[in-house]
C-alpha cells in the first residue's frame, strides 16, 4: 500500500513538477541536469540509512521511526516549495526536492529490506513480487500522470507539492500500527546502539560510509558549481573508489555484479534537461520546435510512459523471468540502442520530412523505450534482492541499490558535461534555437553507450536464472579465509570452475538435485551450489592460478 500510494503517486507529481520549477527560474539545461542529480542524491545514500536502520533503533524499532521521521521533513519541504512561488534560489528548489526523495528513497529501503529477507528463503517468487510491486508504482504513476497537468496549467508547478502533502502522510498510520511486522527490541535496549552488529558488519560499515561520502560529496561540489570538466572527472573518480571498496570488502561474485550495475547506468547517459527545453520551447523560443503542450509533455506522456512501464512489467513477467540474467541484460540492452535511435531522427527533426507528426512519433518512440527499460531494470532489482545476506538486508541492499544508483547520477554529471561541451544549454530565452543545433549528437552519443558495460557481461554477470539462489544460506559477504578446513560454497556457475581443477587437490561433493543421490556428484548435477574442500591457497593457486571466484578477497 505504501509503495502503490506514497512511491507511484507522490514520485510521479514531485517529478512532473520539477523541471517547471527550473524553467521559471531560467535555469540553463546543463544545470538543471546536474541539479536533478544532485536532489536525487539520497537514493544513493541509502546505504548510511541502511546502516543506522540496521544498527541504531528508536523506539525499540528499526524502521518504522525513521520512515515517519523522513516524512516530517518531507512534508515541511512540500509546504516550502507550494508557498514559494516568488522562490528565487535554484538552491533552495534543489534541498526542498532533496528532502522529499530522501522520504521516498527512506520509504522505498526499509519496505523493500523487509521482502528482501523473505525473498531469500523463497527466491522463486522473486519475480512474482517485483512484478506485483513495480505494477502498483507504475500505476500510481499513471493516475499522477492523469492529474499533473491540470494543476500546473491551472494553479502552477509549487501548487502541485500541495497535493503531495496528504499523500506523504498516508504512511503514517501504517508505520505506527507496525505493518512491517517489526518486533519491539526490549526496554532496556529499545534506543542503544547494536555495537554487536557494528562489530561483526565492519566492512558493511565501510562500504557505507564509502559510498554516501562519494555521493554526499559529488552533490556538495556540483550544486556550488563544477566546471564542466571537473564534472567528468569527479564522477569518474567517485565511481572508481566505490568499486575499490567493493572489491576490497566484498566477495567477487557481488562486487562484479555491483561493477555491472554501476557501469550500466553511468553509461545510461541523461540529457533530458535539453530534451525537455526542446519538447516545450514555444514559437518564440524555438521556431523550429515541436511546440508540446504542458498537457502533452506532462500527462500525455506521463500517461503512455506509465501504461507502457506496465505493458513492460506484464511481458517481462509473462516471457521472461525465465531467462538467464545474461540474456535478459543483452537483449534488453541491444534494443534500448536500437529504440534510442528513433529519439536521434526526432531531433534531427527527420520524421517532419517524412510527414509524420511530432506528437505520434515521439509517443511511439517513447513507448518503446519505456518497456525495454522495464525489462532491464526489474532483473536488476532481483539480482540485487539475491545478494543480500541473511541479518543485514537493510544495509546490503542500501549498499547494491545504492550503488546503482549512484551510476544513475553520474550519468546525469556526464551528461552534463557533454551537454556543456557540445554547446547545448536552453533556458527558455527567446531565439535560442542555435542550443540544439547538437542536440542530435548528444543523443547519439547516449544510444551507443550501452555497448560498454556489454563488453563486460560475461565477466562480471553470473550465467544463472533469475529464480536461482545465488548467494548460498550460509555464505558471509566478506572475504573468505582460503586456508579454512571448513565446507566453502560456491553457486552453481562455479561448478565448472571445480570440475576443472585436479582432484587430488580437494574432494568434492554436490547436492542432489538432479544428481543420482548418493552424494558423488556424478548425475546430472542441477543444483544451486557444490561444496569446495580446501586444504591450503597454495593448492588452489597451483590448480587454478587466474580464477577471481577461487581467489581471497
Amino acid at each position: 500500500r505504501r509503495v502503490h500510494g506514497g512511491g507511484g503517486m507522490s514520485g510521479g507529481w514531485c517529478g512532473a513538477a520539477a523541471p517547471y520549477l527550473y524553467r521559471n527560474l531560467k535555469v540553463p539545461a546543463a544545470r538543471m541536469q546536474t541539479y536533478k542529480a544532485v536532489y536525487g542524491t539520497p537514493w544513493a545514500t541509502k546505504s548510511f540509512l541502511g546502516f543506522i536502520s540496521d544498527t541504531l533503533p528508536i523506539l525499540g524499532l528499526r524502521k518504522a521511526p525513521y520512515i515517519v521521521l523522513s516524512t516530517m521533513c518531507a512534508v515541511c519541504a512540500c509546504l516550502v516549495l507550494g508557498f514559494g512561488s516568488g522562490l528565487t534560489s535554484a538552491v533552495v528548489v534543489t534541498c526542498c526536492l532533496f528532502l522529499v526523495n530522501n522520504q521516498a528513497a527512506t520509504v522505498d529501503l526499509l519496505s523493500e529490506a523487509s521482502y528482501a529477507a523473505r525473498l531469500k528463503t523463497f527466491p522463486h517468487h522473486a519475480p512474482s513480487v517485483m512484478t506485483f510491486v513495480w505494477g502498483g508504482i507504475f500505476f500510481m504513476q499513471l493516475v499522477a500522470a492523469l492529474s499533473a497537468s491540470f494543476v500546473i496549467e491551472s494553479l502552477g508547478p509549487n501548487a502541485l507539492y500541495f497535493f503531495i502533502v496528504p499523500v506523504l502522510l498516508l504512511i503514517i498510520w501504517p508505520m505506527w500500527d507496525n505493518w512491517l511486522g517489526e518486533t519491539r527490541a526490549p526496554s532496556r535496549a529499545c534506543c542503544a546502539p547494536d555495537l554487536s552488529k557494528l562489530r561483526r558488519e565492519k566492512k558493511l560499515f565501510i562500504l557505507s560510509v564509502i559510498v554516501g561520502s562519494v555521493s554526499l560529496s559529488l552533490a556538495v561540489l556540483n550544486i556550488i558549481g563544477l566546471p564542466p570538466l571537473a564534472q567528468l572527472f569527479s564522477a569518474l573518480i567517485g565511481a572508481g573508489i566505490v568499486l575499490g571498496g567493493f572489491y576490497r570488502l566484498t566477495i567477487p561474485l557481488i562486487a562484479k555484479v555491483v561493477t555491472y550495475g554501476l557501469i550500466q547506468n553511468m553509461f545510461t547517459l541523461s540529457i533530458d534537461s535539453a530534451a525537455f527545453y526542446f519538447y516545450i520551447d514555444t514559437p518564440e523560443q524555438y521556431p523550429e520546435g515541436p511546440h508540446f503542450s504542458v498537457f502533452f509533455y506532462t500527462t500525455v506522456l506521463g500517461v503512455a510512459g506509465a501504461t507502457c512501464s506496465l505493458v513492460g512489467v506484464v511481458c517481462y513477467k509473462r516471457f521472461m523471468q525465465t531467462l538467464r540474467f545474461r540474456t535478459v541484460f543483452l537483449a534488453s540492452n541491444l534494443l534500448y540502442m536500437s529504440v534510442h535511435l528513433l529519439t536521434v531522427v526526432f531531433f534531427k527533426r527527420w520524421n517532419v520530412a517524412l510527414g509524420i507528426p511530432d506528437s505520434v512519433f515521439l509517443l511511439g518512440s517513447d513507448a518503446l523505450q519505456t518497456i525495454v527499460q522495464v525489462w532491464s531494470y526489474v532483473p536488476g532489482l532481483i539480482i540485487i534482492t539475491q545478494l543480500c545476506p541473511e541479518g543485514v538486508e537493510a544495509t546490503m541492499y542500501a549498499l547494491l541499490a545504492g550503488s546503482s544508483n549512484l551510476g544513475q547520477f553520474l550519468a546525469a554529471y556526464i551528461g552534463a558535461f557533454v551537454l556543456s561541451t557540445l554547446g547545448i544549454n536552453p533556458s527558455g530565452q527567446p531565439n535560442e534555437s542555435a542550443m540544439f543545433e547538437n542536440l542530435w549528437i548528444a543523443c547519439l552519443i547516449a544510444t551507443l553507450l550501452p555497448l560498454i558495460p556489454l563488453m563486460f557481461l560475461n565477466v562480471l554477470i553470473p550465467d544463472a536464472l533469475q529464480t536461482e539462489r545465488l548467494l548460498p544460506p550460509e555464505a558471509d559477504y566478506g572475504e573468505v579465509s582460503p586456508d579454512s578446513q571448513s565446507p566453502e560454497l560456491l553457486p552453481s556457475f562455479a561448478l565448472e570452475e571445480c570440475r576443472a581443477m585436479p582432484s587430488e587437490q580437494f574432494d568434492t561433493d554436490t547436492n542432489d538435485l538432479g544428481g543420482d543421490g548418493d552424494g558423488s556428484g556424478d548425475g546430472d548435477v542441477g543444483s544451486e551450489m557444490c561444496i569446495v574442500r580446501r586444504p591450503s591457497t597454495e593448492s588452489l593457486r597451483a590448480a587454478k592460478p587466474d580464477s577471481p571466484l577461487l581467489e581471497p578477497v
